[in-house]
């Protein structure tokens, strides 16, 4: 399955490991184009930031969590309760492997992701960030 590791520092030998013996892991240092990633992933592994978590589920993306702050396990654990991703312990690394294997293999978490994106279809951070706009302007009218 072709990947795309996003992530700041990482160690050039891994990155030549794996461009070695894992050619369809690619490491990215740099943002990338979230809508393009949405567009284009099966799944998402993330810490649980609200932005690209939303993002993901608005398109309709199931998610493996790696949260490590406490406002990224609360967006993880709300996701996980819904049915469409799996919270593991970052530090636990005996978790990581049959949580990835939950990701990749239950339809169930990629139906309950797909039938967010339908329920909440109508919203996207551009809609709302123009809904915003608009109603700043409003006030500064009146």
């Amino acid at each position: 399955m072709p990947t795309i590791v996003y992530s700041h520092g990482v160690d050039d030998h891994l990155s030549e490991y794996c461009a070695a013996n894992y050619p369809s892991i690619r490491f990215e240092t740099q943002p990338l184009n979230l809508r393009r990633a949405t567009e284009e992933c099966d799944l998402a592994i993330l810490n649980g930031t609200h932005g690209t978590t939303a993002a993901m589920l608005l398109a309709g993306k199931h998610i493996l969590f790696f949260p490590i702050h406490l406002e990224q396990r609360m967006t993880a654990e709300r996701v996980a309760r819904h049915g469409a991703g799996v919270v593991v312990e970052p530090h636990n690394a005996d978790a990581i492997s049959p949580a990835m294997h939950q990701v990749l293999v239950d339809e169930s978490l990629r139906e309950n992701a797909r039938r967010f994106s339908r329920q909440y279809a109508e919203r996207s951070p551009e809609l709302a960030s123009e809904r915003i706009f608009n109603r700043v302007e409003a006030l500064l009218r009146s």
